[in-house]
């Protein structure tokens, strides 16, 4: 058990919200969004502790040319961590100060956002460390389904079976074409309906559908695509990402330098804080360290 850890994360935050940098979204390409769709995914990680595997609840964003996935309970915090911010109608305790509402972290949450332009046929994945944003180039998932025979209902929508091999898995996906698009969790795409369901033959990964949004055209909800960020590979933002989180007081005051000479202002949660947040709450509740032994894509 890691007794320290909440305190150390209360502490964290409190640096991080007063931590501000740009935004530049002038640089950014913005596509509106149209639906949304929620899954709970599941991953056994480690083959020596199947009855504890990565869990996530996320949500895929759609556009009429990309999709992107993000982790639900990340965008959560960050919506709290705003709120406390810039909400002049924010929560206040008996003494008047600001209340930091973060929400309950019951599962995994994930350093990567999965993107896919359809038009362009073009895959990254998005992180970012304090004030500087990461784009690591992914090669377009190009799968070959094969229809099945299989029928049935998911979430009201009448669905049909299919079934692809990728990243070293065979998997199984559930698909309407109710809803006409290529689009489905992770990297399973490409099938003439989106995916509302998916698992591997082995039952190690799986994602379940949980709803299904339609964006109001009036919301003006929007997906970014960073065109100036870091390009770079996985293996090197790994690298980074584990130095931050050894040393992150080192990385935090050098972040916070970068911030105050250009004289910017923002927001944005590091990711390696939440992550490690959410690991650390595993370990809380009793959770046994893994090894992560059975990667999502084999071999890769």
């Amino acid at each position: 058990m890691n007794r320290l850890f909440p305190k150390l994360f209360v502490f964290r935050i409190q640096i991080i919200v007063f931590l501000f940098i740009s935004i530049k979204q002038n640089t950014c390409l913005a596509q509106n969004v149209i639906s949304k769709v929620y899954y709970e995914f599941e991953h056994v990680d480690d083959r020596n502790q199947p009855e504890n595997p990565h869990r996530e609840d996320l949500v895929v964003y759609l556009t009429q040319e990309a999709t992107i996935q993000k982790n639900v309970t990340t965008l959560a915090i960050r919506e709290a961590v705003n709120d406390f911010i810039f909400n002049p109608n924010r929560q206040v305790n008996s003494n008047g100060a600001a209340v930091l509402n973060l929400p309950t972290i019951q599962k995994n949450i994930s350093k990567y956002e999965y993107y896919h332009n359809f038009k362009n046929r073009q895959s990254f994945l998005f992180s970012h460390l304090f004030d500087t944003y990461y784009v690591i180039e992914d090669a377009f998932p190009d799968l070959a389904w094969e229809l099945l025979d299989g029928t049935k209902k998911i979430g009201g929508f009448d669905c049909q079976l299919a079934k692809s091999n990728f990243g070293g898995r065979l998997y199984y996906a559930w698909f309407t074409t109710e809803i006409p698009y290529p689009y489905g969790p992770w990297k399973l795409l490409g099938l003439p309906g989106l995916i509302l369901e998916a698992y591997d033959d082995n039952n190690e990964v799986s994602w379940k559908f949980n709803k299904f949004e339609l964006v109001d055209s009036q919301n003006e909800e929007q997906i970014i695509s960073p065109k100036d960020g870091i390009i770079t590979t996985k293996e090197k933002f790994e690298k980074t990402f584990n130095s931050v989180k050894k040393n992150p007081i080192a990385a935090r005051k050098a972040a916070v330098s970068s911030a105050k000479a250009s004289g910017a202002f923002g927001l944005k949660l590091d990711n390696s804080i939440i992550t490690e947040y959410s690991v650390g709450h595993q370990k809380r509740e009793g959770f046994k360290e893994k090894v992560l032994n059975n990667p999502i894509e084999i071999g890769k």
